[in-house]
């Protein structure tokens, strides 16, 4: 959790929820190196945790005990995996929508699925706000408070470079994953619409699932072919920078 004196939504926290609030941004760690959240100009994607640690000093970091007693890490991994490339919007506040979220929504999408509350009293993902988020885990003795581990682990480190390197890998894996799991939802999409009139259609459920799968089949096949061209002109540059690091700036 990111705290900013200068940010105007922790005023309108403070309205909303009449307590002062401290924290203007919400993300969730995805691995060692990386951890995703949503942003208004890059919308949810994987982003390095030793640069933006170091370049954001000022946060505090929360563990769910109970999400490593009953081993969920890896549903957490795949539920936040899941919502990779949306676009930020804060639209969802009022009108509902499956194709946009903003931080704290997120992260509260992403904890359902595990079944460890991320709010005191039980929220809409769509009105959680940092401030819901902070108040339980930073008083609920299930939740305890890592800050200084990562402090010690990223601030002024000499391994930046292959940190933010590793972390490119990890958003390389979700892109590829994520378009793999569109593929495998419109040949699913294809092989019902021409087997339909059988007495048993033909329906493969796809092994990786993403919000993108949902595209499928309800938009022109113009979009598809933008998303699916947009998708892979990034992963191919995420791939051209990998090289570039390995072959010349080891």
């Amino acid at each position: 959790m990111y705290r900013s004196t200068k940010n105007p939504n922790l005023l309108l926290q403070s309205i909303f929820r009449q307590t002062r609030a401290r924290h203007s941004h919400v993300a969730v760690v995805l691995s060692e190196f990386s951890f995703m959240d949503a942003m208004l100009k890059s919308g949810v994607q994987v982003q390095s945790l030793g640069s933006y640690l170091n370049e954001n000093r000022d946060f505090q970091v929360y563990r769910s005990k109970q999400l490593l007693v009953e081993n969920k890490i890896d549903q957490l991994r795949e539920d936040l995996q899941y919502y990779s490339r949306q676009n930020y919007s804060l639209r969802g506040i009022i009108f509902p929508t499956w194709r946009h979220s903003f931080c704290s929504e997120l992260a509260s999408k992403a904890y359902d699925g595990t079944g460890v509350q991320l709010t005191k009293k039980k929220r809409d993902p769509r009105h959680v706000l940092p401030v819901d988020i902070y108040k339980h885990v930073s008083t609920n003795p299930d939740w305890i408070e890592v800050t200084q581990e990562y402090r010690d682990a990223f601030f002024d480190s000499g391994n930046l470079s292959l940190l933010d390197t590793a972390s490119r890998i990890d958003r390389f894996n979700v892109d590829f994953t994520q378009q793999m799991g569109f593929d495998q939802q419109a040949l699913s999409d294809l092989a019902y619409r021409v087997t339909q009139h059988s007495d048993e259609p033909l329906v493969i459920e796809p092994r990786m699932r993403y919000w993108s799968n949902q595209l499928v089949g309800k938009v022109n096949i113009f979009w598809r072919v933008k998303f699916t061209l947009k998708y892979w002109a990034r992963m191919i540059a995420e791939l051209a920078v990998l090289l570039w690091d390995r072959l010349f700036k080891r």
